[in-house]
C-alpha cells in the first residue's frame, strides 16, 4: 500500500435526533474535534488526507432554538450568517478553524424497524 497517496475520511455522527439548534452547535463541535483527530493521526503515520466528507445519522431533526438562547440565535460579528437548515443539507457547511473551512456534510435518514433498532431509509 503506498501510503504517500490520498486519502478521504468520512466522519460520522450518530444520532436518534436534533430537537433543537443547540443539538446541531453541539455536533458541528464533535465534528470539528474528531476532524482535528484525524488532521493530526495522518499527520503522525504520514497520510494526506485530500478530502473530508461528514455525515449524522438521525431519526427526527428540528432547528428550533430556545427563545431565551440568544447565542445561536445570532450571527456573529463579522461573519456570514447561514441558516442552520442550509448547512445541515449541505449548502454552505463549514467548521471554525481559524477561518470556516467549507466542507460537505450529508444528512442520512434513518426510521425503526420492527424490533425498534434504527437502519437507514432505502438502502
Amino acid at each position: 500500500m503506498n501510503k504517500h497517496q490520498k486519502w478521504d475520511a468520512h466522519l460520522i455522527e450518530m444520532k436518534t435526533g436534533i430537537e433543537k439548534l443547540e443539538k446541531w452547535v453541539e455536533i458541528k463541535g464533535q465534528f470539528r474535534a474528531s476532524y482535528l483527530a484525524v488532521k493530526a493521526i495522518a499527520a503522525v503515520i504520514d497520510y494526506e488526507i485530500e478530502n473530508f466528507y461528514f455525515y449524522t445519522t438521525y431519526e427526527h431533526a428540528s432547528f428550533m432554538s430556545d427563545k431565551e438562547n440568544t447565542v445561536t440565535r445570532k450571527a456573529h460579528l463579522g461573519k456570514e450568517a447561514v441558516r442552520p437548515e442550509d448547512e445541515w443539507n449541505g449548502n454552505k457547511f463549514g467548521l471554525n478553524i481559524g477561518d470556516k473551512l467549507p466542507f460537505t456534510h450529508t444528512p442520512v435518514k434513518m426510521t425503526r424497524n420492527g424490533e425498534g433498532i434504527l437502519v437507514r431509509e432505502n438502502i
